[in-house]
């Protein structure tokens, strides 16, 4: 008798296990847990940021002829919430300590110790893969053109820097293939080209061309004759004078308008 009651009880909590319409199952989470900077919604800024290049001000076309440094790599090694350190790679060779902090706008505050009590402050902002700093004493400021500002970008391989003008975008590629079917799908004249006007001359067919290629055939040349006299008895045709033209009809002459007022007469007798 019990073996006969355990397929009914299996049966009936098997019903209770299955989630009715009404009821929302809550999804787990996940197994890596997030780290304490995504909670607290700081960047992340650990791993290496490279120089980029410089950004010059709008209209600043003679900044692309100047002689701009090029800075180090920012080699963040950690970060502890909102804190950041490690070591500033000086262009060339050499190192020096690097400590800043981040903060939730983005902004990054940076000092490198080159020598003791010999600190480099950079002030920047991050937008998504790039560092855009601001102001800083790392490089000379004779330097550093007006409304100017270097780029950093996280990379772990060598940039080659660019120089470039705020706003200025690279012009938009042309595609050649496109346009040689554009060309072609359009109907062209058939014939030659006249080089005077650049008409179309129509071309002959088949035949005509094969006549054309043949040599005209030699015609013989008659004498010139000369003219036969007209006896003074016959009747000359006398020469149709041209046309007249219509007379344009006469133009009524009227007398001008007379003035609104009598205009002043000099008296000339007092003169005298």
């Amino acid at each position: 008798m019990r073996f006969r009651k355990l397929p009914l009880l299996l049966g009936s909590l098997s019903l209770a296990c299955d989630p009715a319409d009404n009821v929302r199952i809550q999804e787990l989470p996940p197994l890596t847990e997030s780290s304490i900077e995504d909670r607290l919604g700081l960047p992340l800024m650990e791993g290496p940021w490279r120089f980029a290049g410089w950004e010059l001000a709008e209209g600043d076309s003679l900044g692309l002829e100047a002689d701009l440094p090029a800075l180090g790599v920012l080699a963040l090694e950690t970060q502890q919430r909102d804190s950041l350190g490690g070591y500033y790679l000086i262009e060339g060779g050499g190192s020096a300590p690097l400590y800043g902090e981040v903060r939730r706008d983005s902004v990054v505050a940076l000092v490198a110790f080159l020598q003791e009590g010999d600190g480099r402050y950079l002030v920047g902002g991050v937008l998504g893969d790039t560092l855009w700093v601001e102001s800083t004493t790392l490089v000379d400021p004779e330097s550093w053109r007006p409304g100017a500002r270097p780029a950093f970008v996280r990379s772990r391989t060598p940039i080659t820097p660019f120089v470039r003008i705020r706003g200025a975008l690279p012009p938009p590629a042309v595609d050649t293939a496109g346009l040689a079917a554009t060309q072609d799908s359009v109907a062209r004249p058939t014939g030659a080209v006249s080089a005077a006007t650049g008409a179309a001359v129509p071309t002959r067919g088949a035949a005509d061309a094969g006549r054309q290629t043949q040599p005209p055939a030699a015609r013989q040349v008659e004498p010139a004759r000369p003219p036969t006299p007209i006896p003074d008895s016959a009747p000359r045709a006398e020469p149709e004078l041209p046309a007249r033209r219509p007379q344009p009809p006469a133009i009524e002459r009227r007398e001008p308008p007379r003035l609104l007022g009598v205009p002043i007469q000099r008296d000339t007798a007092d003169d005298q």
